[in-house]
């Protein structure tokens, strides 16, 4: 179960991180693409009409406005379709109490993220750096992550030599395979030549 549901929620926290960081982010963008375009083409091929017909359907979707039938062609055009609907309410926000080793990290030194929060939750965390790279590019990411069964995960890794100096934000999300709960933080750490 832990296999089924850390692939099938990958792609929601990472548009979940990329929403908190205010960016583009390079996973969140290529990961959420492919979800809107399978549901777009199925449910915008009845709706919408092609373009060989699009000028002869203009004047007709004005006619129906005037003939007391405003709301059908606004109906369709405004419409949000969902590729999975979600039977479910929203999950509740949890905290995640996550922490950093150091506030401070030389470039080619190590980091340490630690979350204590509910067990068994599916974790990804990424690290944004100051040139806006994350951490594909000079470490501090997983996407397959897991609190243990007394709620702790941590993950270490080697900040690039070739990192920028400035502030950098790893951005850590989880949620329970149930769906029911979820939780996000952000949290920020200084990368500079010589720390106090």
């Amino acid at each position: 179960m832990a296999n089924r549901w850390s692939v099938a929620l990958v792609a929601p926290l990472l548009g979940l991180l990329a929403a908190c960081s205010g960016g583009s982010h390079p996973s969140a963008s290529s990961s959420t693409t492919p979800v809107a375009s399978s549901s777009t083409p199925g449910s915008d091929a009845s709706s919408v009409p092609t373009t060989g017909t699009g000028p002869s359907k203009a004047p007709s979707a004005s006619a129906p406005a005037s003939s007391g039938h405003p709301r059908s062609a606004p109906a369709s055009s405004s419409a949000k379709p969902s590729g999975s609907p979600s039977p479910h309410a929203s999950p509740t926000e949890i905290p995640l109490n996550a922490t950093l080793a150091k506030a401070c990290v030389v470039p080619g030194s190590a980091q340490t993220l630690t979350i204590h929060s509910r067990s068994r939750m599916s974790v990804i965390f990424d690290t944004l750096y100051p040139d806006q790279k994350d951490g594909q590019a000079y470490g501090g990411i997983d996407a397959h992550g897991r609190t243990d069964a007394n709620g702790f995960y941590t993950n270490t890794w080697t900040v690039s030599p070739a990192a920028p100096q400035g502030t950098a934000k790893v951005n850590a999300a989880a949620i329970t395979d149930d769906g029911t709960a979820t939780g996000h933080q952000i949290l920020p750490f200084t990368i500079a030549l010589h720390c106090p």
